[in-house]
């Protein structure tokens, strides 16, 4: 799990924040992460803890501006410093327009590249790196060899596969299934583990389970002691070991929470597969079963249903459409 601590200089911030950003003269109360994985410090300096990640397009709120550093307030609420060279400060009306436009999201679980053109895979070719997740305008659908034109939030241009990506609308728009939230995991097994990572090239037990909701449309909150409460909560153990009714109640997607042996609180979450495993980011991603000996106990069982992730759809956040 990963625990949010922020110890921040009130002082320096007072001295050197602004509200907002500028272009042109311009105020940008908002920007879009123009690398496919910005990451979100607790500090504004590069040796601070990691917080989170954000993918590339993914709009947040500048609620400072530091200069060398952005405080920002990502869609689902967490609240770090992202280094500027990884942000495209937009203008309001710049924002409104690209809430409104035509966008693709990548929907590739496996690293995916766009290309300076559309007749080639060549890696000497590449413009920039793409993941699970990352956002890109359609500048024309009609490139060859199953490629869209695109544009990235700082205006580079190129060509992505489109079997790689979906219409952005209809992606925020789909039936949430949480079922299929192991089918984006399990092609992670064995990606390191990375406190604060929220990205495929490597994240924490929350990230992964972000990541999975996420590609169903849904925006889980960052850590584990907050998705606890995005869902319908099927049982508590108190700590003890699972019955097996317990066990054979849990369908495939329910989301599991641990806490140390005799402690209530949560610090870790795994993603249910069936036949009593689990899915989870622990020094790596990898699967365990509940009938098994672990190092943390069972605390909780919760179930995302359409119904009470109506709240957490992508489609009715203001971050991505207005």
């Amino acid at each position: 799990m990963k625990t949010k601590r922020k110890i921040v200089s009130l002082f320096t911030t007072f001295l050197l924040t602004t509200t907002s950003a500028t272009i042109n003269g311009a105020t940008a109360n908002h920007a879009l992460a123009c690398v496919a994985v910005a990451n979100v410090r607790e500090e504004p300096r590069h040796s601070a803890e990691l917080g989170s990640q954000v993918t590339m397009g993914t709009p947040v709120e500048i609620t400072a501006d530091l200069g060398e550093w952005k405080q920002v307030t990502t869609p689902e609420g967490y609240k770090g410093y992202i280094i500027s060279n990884s942000l495209q400060p937009v203008e309001e009306k710049e924002y409104d327009r690209w809430r409104t436009t035509d966008r693709l999201i990548v929907t590739a679980v496996d690293q995916t590249y766009i290309y300076d053109n559309d007749s080639t895979f060549d890696s000497r070719h590449r413009v920039s790196d793409l993941v699970n997740g990352c956002i890109l305008e359609v500048i024309t659908t009609t490139g060859r060899n199953g490629m869209t034109a695109v544009t990235t939030p700082d205006g580079r241009q190129g060509f992505v596969s489109t079997a790689d990506t979906e219409a952005l609308d209809s992606w925020a728009h789909q039936i949430f299934d949480a079922a299929t939230m192991p089918d984006i995991a399990l092609p992670l097994m064995g990606v390191t583990y990375l406190w604060g990572g929220t990205s495929t090239k490597g994240m924490d037990c929350s990230g992964l389970t972000k990541i999975a909701a996420f590609a169903g449309g849904i925006i889980l909150q960052r850590n584990a002691s907050q998705q606890v409460n995005a869902g319908e909560k099927l049982f508590s153990t108190l700590g003890k070991r699972p019955t097996q009714r317990q066990i054979d109640s849990l369908k495939k997607g329910d989301l599991l929470f641990f806490g140390n042996h005799g402690s209530s609180r949560i610090n870790h979450v795994g993603i249910y597969i069936g036949n009593g495993r689990f899915i989870h980011s622990s020094g790596r991603v990898r699967i365990n079963s509940l009938n098994e000996q672990l190092p943390f106990a069972l605390l909780h069982a919760t179930r995302l249903t359409p119904e009470n992730t109506k709240k957490l759809r992508a489609s009715n956040s203001q971050f991505y459409f207005k």
